[in-house]
């Protein structure tokens, strides 16, 4: 189950950012916010913080759990340290 994770939090992040992104081009479409029906503007609003509940309980419970997050460079899993920039041990990035 744990080396599934970051395949399953790729599909939930790239699948909400995939569905505010059709809505935003449908509302576009529709002719921009203020021609756009209420529904719509409503399902856009929805998804949007949708979007923001999944991103900051997925770093709260990786806070929790103390188990850090991947190198962007390297993939390697690093320490979540608060407030702090470090470099990778491993990759040196």
């Amino acid at each position: 189950m744990r080396n599934h994770l970051p395949r399953f939090r790729l599909v939930i992040y790239g699948g909400l950012t995939a569905a505010i992104i059709t809505v935003a081009g449908l509302v576009r479409k529709e002719g921009g916010v203020d021609r756009a029906s209420p529904a719509m503007l409503a399902i856009f609003c929805g998804l949007a913080i949708a979007w923001a509940i999944v991103f900051v309980g997925d770093v709260a419970w990786h806070a929790w759990k103390r188990e850090g997050y991947a190198c962007i460079h390297c993939g390697r899993q690093l320490q979540m340290r608060a407030f702090r920039l470090e470099k990778c041990p491993h990759c040196g990035q």
